[in-house]
């Protein structure tokens, strides 16, 4: 009756009093990092191998951490970037079973453009690198942007992290 009596009132003013149900998001969010891990898994099991630069700070959850558990995936975590040189990054390399990166994983905020400089000049190519960039002012993460795209890698932003893939040649 109440409910009546206020759709009259509603309605003399032109409006109309609906009930609104609670809604859930049909879809259900995704690990895009964690996809490209795996179809990565699929070509190359026996030699996948991880680098993290940057350290996690103990306080939020560490997607990296969960898929090496999920996936006894092996790999390095480094100080943000030894000394900043392709030198120091090169003898790095020299240290690495496979002498290959399949995943870079940088966990140094608003450096990651830096980072990816060093790991590039240093004739490194990963299949797989994966960096936040709400740190990076517009300009750098448009730069940053273009050379992942001279470089073959194709890349998605998911939340605060842009996942990036790189192409086959050809």
């Amino acid at each position: 009756m109440l409910k009546e009596f206020l759709q009259k009132i509603f309605s003399y003013f032109g409006m109309k009093l609906v009930r609104i149900r609670h809604f859930a998001d049909p879809i259900a969010p995704f690990d895009v990092l964690e996809l490209a891990v795996q179809r990565q898994l699929l070509e190359d099991k026996e030699t996948f191998y991880y680098v993290k630069i940057g350290a996690n700070d103990g306080a939020l959850p560490d997607n990296l951490n969960q898929l090496r558990f999920k996936h006894s995936l092996r790999g390095s975590t480094l100080p943000p970037m030894l000394d900043g040189s392709v030198k120091s990054f090169k003898t790095f390399m020299l240290t690495i079973p496979e002498k290959k990166i399949s995943l870079l994983h940088i966990d140094t905020d608003s450096a990651a453009d830096k980072v990816i400089d060093i790991v590039f000049d240093a004739g490194i190519f990963p299949k797989i690198i994966n960096f936040g960039w709400t740190s990076i002012l517009d300009k750098k993460r448009f730069l940053l942007k273009m050379k992942l795209l001279d470089n073959r890698y194709r890349f998605i932003d998911v939340g605060e992290d842009t996942v990036c893939v790189r192409g086959k040649c050809g």
